[in-house]
């Protein structure tokens, strides 16, 4: 371990000094620990996805680190990293926040706008749902963020207030009730996208009568999708909803036609 971290401040200098000198800085402090398999305990890995100068910075070490060491293969453990947002969107007073990069990205997100639906936040930050929720919590509990009820929507906390001019957000826990209600918001979103999807099929069918899965499912996600970007597999579970309750049927001689029954 201590082998580790002396290589990583090695690696560190040596990739900073060759960028330097090849007029490739950036306005980002970037520091790296590289961590041997086996050495250290096991990190979760998560799909994220950075902000474009995080990306060029990662990929640049990347390929700065692979030629150093032909074969090695390099993991980003994102969940340990950490990195630091200066904000001035609060009562007009400046915070250093220190984030894990995870929630950095999300932070991020709220330079373009004051709100988001959960589904967005998910898909524009690449994590999956647990992830996504986890980190939504430990900003709603930092009170950053507030996250609304029926429709998901999450907001910037802008009477976000705090005595201290830097803040450590990367230590908060997430609180279980918290995570339970960030869980409780989605079902109910789910729930009520579910009715929706549900309506939006019957309603189709019984003007078209009659219609192939393809043709359905394309035109449920253009009636759709001024309201939300509905999930493919949310759609299947509405059709199969919907053949149970015998308002649509398949069609005995080509499974991929439905009918509609009157």
């Amino acid at each position: 371990m201590v082998q580790d971290t002396q290589v990583s401040k090695d690696l560190s200098s040596e990739f900073k000094d060759q960028r330097s000198k090849a007029s490739r800085a950036t306005k980002i402090e970037f520091g790296i620990q590289v961590l041997s398999t086996g050495t250290w305990p096991s990190f979760q890995l998560i799909n994220l996805n950075l902000p474009r100068d995080l990306t060029t910075t990662a990929e640049r070490f990347s390929e700065f680190y692979i030629r150093k060491f032909s074969g090695r293969k390099l993991s980003w453990v994102h969940t340990q990293s950490r990195g630091e947002i200066t904000s001035t969107a609060f009562k007009k007073k400046k915070y250093v926040f220190g984030v894990t990069t995870p929630q950095m990205v999300i932070m991020l997100l709220f330079n373009e706008q004051l709100q988001y639906s959960l589904d967005t936040i998910r898909e524009a930050s690449g994590m999956d749902q647990k992830s996504t929720q986890l980190v939504l919590g430990s900003l709603a509990n930092s009170g950053i963020l507030k996250i609304g009820d029926s429709e998901g929507e999450v907001h910037l906390n802008l009477d976000y207030s705090n005595k201290k001019v830097r803040v450590d957000l990367s230590r908060i826990t997430v609180d279980t009730q918290e995570t339970r209600e960030t869980e409780a918001v989605q079902k109910v979103v789910d729930e009520n996208r579910t009715f929706i999807i549900s309506a939006a099929i019957v309603r189709i069918m019984k003007m078209r009568k009659q219609s192939t899965h393809q043709n359905l499912m394309t035109e449920l996600i253009d009636q759709l999708k001024t309201r939300f970007k509905p999930k493919v597999e949310l759609i299947k579970k509405c059709i199969g909803m919907m053949i149970e309750k015998e308002y649509i049927r398949r069609n005995k001689d080509d499974r991929d036609i439905y009918e509609y029954m009157a």
